[in-house]
């Protein structure tokens, strides 16, 4: 009796769990029903920058729910006045923009969102339109004309290892362009062998554009992903 009993608790606390998770799932990704964009003819498109409904409402559901105190964590840790210009490097469906954003509604700071696919743009911008503060750049940051010299900091948070390694070293370079001197690069990649970039990678690109490292940890996400943590400065 008592071993009946307990599995009807469990089997009711499952229940409870998987519909407050239902809930909370239709609460942070149903906005995306609403949006122009294109449904993909394969559900399981593995293309990043064009993803179903479907996918996209996983990654929202994902990244700015289950795994939104990581990100907050992360974001507090570039210690933003308020005043700050900042740049978030391949934006998404804007995890790290909202608390950016956030912390620079309470000064005069601007957030930049710049992200290649016109799919990822079209949802940070619903999910984002409260904010007054966002200035939003579609395109490939190597072909791009953005002013020299405007940022104070720029937000790199697993976008550089899904960029063809050919061309990491064109991206640094550019983003590199666009940092105030004194400005720091803030750069979270996942370091996995099966899926990541090791952290001397990023080390030897950030020193081959002339970036100085204050920082190069390894830690996990969530307990669970294996990631570098680095900042660097532009000293000249």
């Amino acid at each position: 009796m008592k071993l009946l009993t307990l599995i009807w608790i469990l089997l009711l606390f499952l229940i409870i769990v998987v519909t407050f998770l239902y809930v909370k799932y239709n609460q942070y990704s149903s906005f995306v029903d609403n949006l122009d964009i294109d449904k993909s003819p394969d559900e399981k498109n593995l293309n990043y920058t064009t993803p179903s409904k479907r996918e996209i409402k996983l990654n929202v559901f994902a990244t700015c729910y289950l795994m939104a105190p990581s990100y907050k964590n992360y974001i507090n840790k570039m210690n933003l006045s308020g005043h700050e210009h900042v740049l978030d490097f391949g934006s998404g469906a804007g995890p790290s923009a909202s608390y950016i954003a956030n912390k620079l509604s309470k000064g005069d700071g601007e957030l930049t969102c710049l992200d290649i696919s016109p799919t990822w743009m079209t949802v940070i911008k619903a999910r984002l339109a409260d904010y007054n503060n966002i200035n939003f750049i579609l395109g490939d940051i190597t072909q791009l004309d953005i002013e020299e010299g405007i940022f104070d900091k720029i937000l790199i948070h697993f976008v550089l290892h899904d960029i063809d390694q050919n061309i990491r070293n064109a991206v640094i370079s550019n983003l590199a362009t666009t940092l105030k001197t004194g400005g720091k690069i803030y750069i979270r990649e996942p370091s996995s062998d099966q899926h990541g970039m090791p952290s001397k990678e990023i080390q030897q690109l950030m020193r081959d554009n002339n970036l100085e490292e204050i920082q190069m940890l390894s830690g996990r996400m969530i307990a669970v992903i294996p990631v570098s943590e680095g900042i660097y400065q532009k000293n000249k």
